[in-house]
């Protein structure tokens, strides 16, 4: 594993637990007035979807050329630099996702250790702030497979 990443499956308590922490995630961003009008084109299981991939962007094992890559195709096939979200919904999108984890009873220090690695996505939300914002009208091809099969993947 690249140093000082976290493997988010295993450490939340393995592909169950991150699955509810990810849909219980998704329920609140679509509940959140500052940012659900972002996804409302989107059902529960493209946000689930979206919201899968991004955070793998976060939390893959990877190199910085690698992340920043991936970063880069997550913004292309979702279009996130056109949705015109910015650093403020990136806070409430971090926050909402802390949440779901400490509500998924997930430890405080690895909720802490997963607050400082989030940050790494803040580059696509000051992108999509200089962008004109269309909604999200169709659901892209996830990242990578196997994404809610129950498949163990390694992040």
């Amino acid at each position: 594993m690249t140093q000082g990443k976290i493997n988010i499956i295993d450490d939340v308590g393995g592909q169950s637990v991150f699955n509810f922490v990810v849909m219980n995630y998704c329920e609140s961003i679509r509940e959140d007035p500052t940012i659900k009008h972002f996804f409302a084109k989107v059902d529960l299981k493209g946000l689930i979807v979206l919201q899968t991939d991004i955070l793998k962007v976060a939390f893959m094992d990877a190199s910085p050329q690698e992340t920043e890559a991936a970063m880069g195709r997550l913004a292309v096939n979702y279009q996130i630099g056109q949705l015109g979200l910015n650093e403020t919904h990136f806070e409430a999108m971090k926050a909402h996702f802390l949440l779901a984890l400490r509500h998924s009873w997930v430890e405080e220090s690895l909720v802490q250790m997963i607050d400082t690695q989030y940050n790494i996505l803040l580059p696509l939300f000051q992108q999509s702030s200089k962008s004109v914002r269309p909604s999200i009208a169709q659901r892209p091809t996830p990242l990578s497979k196997n994404t809610h099969a129950g498949h163990h993947q390694r992040m």
